[in-house]
């Protein structure tokens, strides 16, 4: 009976899978302590840090899609995977490979979030969604800043690019200045401009919250917005310092949001 017990033991064990990978600089060193992020198809998300050979695993996982995404350390900027995320389905127990190619950049940084921290996007009801723009090394970069543009496009990772029309965006300075505006613009190649702009002094010259956009799915004129992992994701094209009206390129990282109802 014991080795029976044994065998009908084996027969109901459930093999789950692992998601891993790595995370390493331009000089391919590994990057230690940065956040890696793992969200199932009912988007629950659950967190892991590199380790110091800026490896880190999520195991023991159902079969199923998940969604894998990271947060850069402050001062660097992700080139791969595309928009910082990437979609993987495990079955049957197998491992599934991740990986983050980080590069240290200087100049003015963007960060975007909401006051709960950069990189994380809270709704405050199933359609209407707040994103806070950040800025960080002003100082540093030397410049009078007057102004910065921030180019993208609206994702629904795992199922593609969102119409720009489904989302209307209005956007109000936060800073301490009067003349500070913030615009938000839709253009017909699907593409999205948020622009922020100062053109009196004191101009831009401290790090932190600049500006806040309340935007609003529009499902009336889009239909049911599909969102796989519960998530959206607002993908950088390109990022413009306006310093003196002459525009130079800053950065920005692609960034996962998150919507609850």
């Amino acid at each position: 009976m014991k080795h029976l017990a044994m065998i009908m033991l084996s027969w109901t064990a459930i093999a789950t899978a692992q998601i891993s990978g790595n995370l390493i600089d331009e000089t391919d060193a590994p990057m230690q302590s940065a956040l890696i992020y793992l969200t199932n198809s009912n988007g629950v998300e659950t967190q892991t840090l590199t380790d110091q050979n800026g490896d880190y695993a999520f195991s023991g996982l159902a079969d199923g899609s998940y969604l894998v995404s990271s947060q850069a350390p402050l001062g660097y900027g992700m080139d791969s995977p595309g928009c910082n995320y990437e979609i993987v389905t495990v079955s049957n127990g197998q491992a599934s490979d991740v990986n983050f190619d980080a590069e240290r950049r200087n100049g003015v940084i963007v960060e975007i979030g909401t006051p709960m921290g950069p990189g994380r996007m809270l709704s405050s009801s199933g359609a209407t969604f707040t994103m806070t723009i950040f800025a960080n090394n002003l100082q540093a970069s030397g410049l009078i800043v007057d102004g910065l543009t921030i180019e993208g496009t609206w994702m629904i990772p795992g199922a593609g690019q969102l119409d720009t029309t489904a989302i209307q965006g209005v956007g109000e300075g936060v800073y301490a200045m009067t003349s500070l505006t913030a615009d938000y613009t839709n253009y017909i190649d699907g593409s999205v401009s948020l622009e922020i702009t100062n053109k009196s002094t004191p101009y831009i010259l401290t790090n932190g919250a600049i500006a806040t956009y309340t935007f609003y799915i529009n499902a009336a004129e889009e239909g049911p917005v599909d969102l796989p992992f519960d998530r959206l994701a607002f993908c950088i094209d390109a990022v413009y310092v306006h310093a003196d009206a002459t525009p130079i390129e800053g950065y920005a990282n692609s960034w996962i949001g998150m919507l609850s109802n």
